[in-house]
């Protein structure tokens, strides 16, 4: 919770972030968000994990250091089972938690004031994990130079909203971005597997600026500012998330009848070959 004067202090800061944001297409908004809240989320992380060592018989890590362990038991799960590890980051995205942290007032406030209206959520969030001890073939090591709008293609005015929890600095894959590219609109690009990647003689490589962040920070970007991912890294791993603020009362949104890219397809069949048996079920309510 905030104290009278942390929002005061908050409110304040917002904006001059909005002014800041308007011109130039992102705002680092410095501790907007409890940084205990930020590490509780991922500890919850870290608990999906070890609960897949567990299963399957493996020992977790006993480092102190929380962001180590967690480090460690990740490359465990993905040495023993890499399914189950690529299972376990997709639940990471889908924590209620990690929703939580989208919904704390100064972020809403944060997109109200810069016009989103009536505030949408088409997507989940997403979960960015780099690190080289966790690179997997064909999997997230980072998306090339490009704008967030194609994979949107909802309002104009959506707003990104990315949450690092780890430390990031420039030796830990910073996030890059252009600042004031997003007045430029949609540049010209080609669209790949992971994202719309922007046409190299559209940018120059001088122009980006490496984004400092710790955990309780919030980097808000437009749609259609040009970033890309770091892939300049020691040994550590950064974790991020990201989700964007839409906007359902933006003209053309409207006028396009709210255009939804992100196909959501049930599988009817079952997944597990053993359906739950009796006594599990009564187990659950304690009968």
């Amino acid at each position: 919770m905030l104290n009278s004067s942390q929002a005061t202090r908050d409110s304040c800061d917002i904006t001059s972030g909005v002014r800041f944001y308007l011109q130039n297409g992102y705002w680092i908004g410095k501790g907007l968000l409890d940084r205990s809240c930020v590490l509780a989320t991922r500890s919850e992380m870290h608990d999906v994990f070890r609960q897949q060592l567990r299963y399957l018989g493996n020992e977790c890590s006993h480092l102190e250091d929380d962001e180590s362990a967690m480090q460690q038991d990740m490359v465990t799960l993905l040495r023993k089972d890499s399914d189950r590890y690529i299972a376990s980051l997709r639940l990471c995205a889908k924590l209620a938690s990690v929703t939580r942290l989208y919904l704390a007032p100064p972020l809403g406030e944060f997109a109200a004031r810069v016009g989103i209206a009536l505030p949408v959520f088409q997507t989940t969030p997403v979960f960015h994990v780099i690190a080289a001890d966790l690179r997997i073939s064909g999997g997230y090591y980072g998306y090339g130079v490009h704008q967030d709008w194609p994979a949107l293609q909802s309002s104009l005015d959506a707003v990104t909203m990315w949450l690092p929890f780890v430390s990031v600095d420039e030796s830990n894959y910073t996030l890059d971005i252009i600042p004031r590219s997003h007045l430029r609109g949609l540049l010209p690009g080609k669209m790949q597997d992971n994202a719309y990647e922007t046409d190299p003689l559209a940018y120059s490589d001088e122009a980006f600026l490496s984004v400092k962040a710790e955990p309780g920070d919030v980097l808000f970007m437009s749609c259609f500012l040009l970033h890309r991912s770091s892939l300049r890294g020691g040994k550590r791993m950064r974790i991020a998330c990201s989700m964007r603020y839409e906007n359902g009362a933006e003209p053309t949104f409207i006028a396009n009848a709210y255009p939804f890219v992100h196909k959501r397809v049930v599988q009817r069949e079952f997944v597990v070959k053993e359906l739950p048996r009796t006594d599990q079920v009564r187990a659950v309510f304690g009968a």
